[in-house]
């Protein structure tokens, strides 16, 4: 398959990404090929590193080095963010060197944010190995981690410059950690048009396969409609917040779960988008039976959606060992509430939520008491 080139232009930034089925395996060399150095500083997703053989934590291999990032949600925070900091410095770290992101979301956001604030700011290459980073999180220069308050409440904008996708990399997920990047792409697709929702549907079973093919189409798919918004809006201020479509939901839930790996991203923004439409249904804004193919697609791909499903739906590749939350509990909480209001869309002590008016026709609408949206979740678990 030949390589997709997709070149984002906006008023400050440009940069390519470049999706390039195989050069997962010389990945070096494409990086080097993509982006000159004279140095490279690799962090690389601890579970990639054991993949590839990569050398251990700090170690030097020609003119890269290695430092390794444990993934997970409930590493993103400060303390390992300060870590690779220091490391780094200690290591030499210039201007000239360019910072390349081996991993998952968690890698390539806690890398933007190493990059974008390190020496006030380095060069940065993307190589996503997950689906959810390939189609979202590797794209748009958002960056940060997690605080007790709430998921990436600290971070930067800083743009790539440049983005490697090679789809083979996802071979190696468990089928859990797939399933999950699948959300964003259908998230995408409600966002978008009803054309590619609807070329989702009709390959939905060779998605869940894992087909290649189809994988390459939706990745371009979804690069593009999320630069699209990126580039006119790159600080997230007007039409780039409607990427968040099912996220305000699902924040608040992997909030309450406590970030530590009984829900995953994806899961949660998978039910949270079948809560963003049925909550656009109930008002009115959304029909019932969009609701219900967005519903329909999701389960079809082997995502929750129902909340009393998340926490429950670790295959045994995930290795989690923790109980599910107690999502009645949760939701009756002030807790759950706090999470609400302190979402970043959310203003004045008010939530404001995305939601479809149609496929295609997504808004930011505001306002909402956020105890009534706490107990619109709690009654829909």
């Amino acid at each position: 398959m030949n390589t997709v080139i997709l070149t984002l232009h906006g008023p400050e930034h440009k940069y390519t990404i470049y999706l390039r089925p195989g050069a997962g395996a010389d990945w070096q060399r494409a990086v080097a090929d993509i982006v000159p150095a004279n140095r490279y500083l690799l962090l690389a997703d601890d579970n990639m590193a054991a993949h590839l053989a990569l050398p251990a934590d700090g170690e030097r291999f020609g003119n890269w080095r290695c430092l390794r990032v444990l993934p997970g949600e409930e590493h993103k925070n400060l303390d390992q963010y300060a870590s690779l900091v220091n490391a780094a410095l200690q290591g030499g770290m210039d201007r000239d060197t360019v910072l390349v992101a081996l991993g998952g979301g968690v890698t390539g956001d806690i890398a933007g944010f190493v990059a974008g604030t390190l020496l006030r700011g380095v060069r940065l290459v993307q190589v996503p190995t997950t689906l959810l980073a390939m189609v979202d999180s590797s794209v748009g220069g958002k960056n940060g981690v997690n605080t007790p308050a709430g998921k990436n409440l600290v971070g930067t904008f800083h743009q790539p410059a440049a983005v490697l996708i090679d789809p083979s990399f996802l071979d190696t997920l468990p089928r859990r950690e797939y399933r999950a990047g699948l959300a964003e792409v259908v998230k995408t697709a409600v966002l978008d048009n009803q054309d590619f929702f609807t070329r989702l549907e009709d390959t939905a079973p060779a998605l869940a396969a894992g087909d290649h093919a189809a994988l390459a189409d939706a990745i371009s798919t979804c690069c593009w409609i999320k630069g699209s918004h990126v580039m006119t809006d790159e600080k997230d201020t007007g039409m780039r917040q409607l990427l968040n479509l099912g996220h305000t939901f699902g924040h608040v839930l992997e909030s309450l779960a406590g970030f530590n790996g009984s829900v995953v991203h994806g899961e949660a923004v998978s039910v949270g988008t079948v809560l963003a439409t049925d909550f656009a249904a109930r008002h009115g804004f959304f029909d019932s039976d969009g609701a219900d193919r967005i519903r329909a697609l999701l389960a079809r791909l082997g995502l929750p959606t129902r909340i009393a499903e998340l926490g429950r739906t670790a295959d045994a590749a995930s290795d989690i060992d923790v109980s599910p939350p107690d999502w009645q509990a949760l939701l009756g909480s002030d807790q759950a509430v706090r999470a609400l209001v302190q979402d970043k869309k959310s203003s004045g002590g008010k939530v404001n939520l995305v939601l479809p008016h149609g496929f295609g026709d997504c808004r930011v609408d505001k306002g909402y008491d956020a105890v009534t949206v706490v107990r619109f979740m709690r009654d829909n678990i």
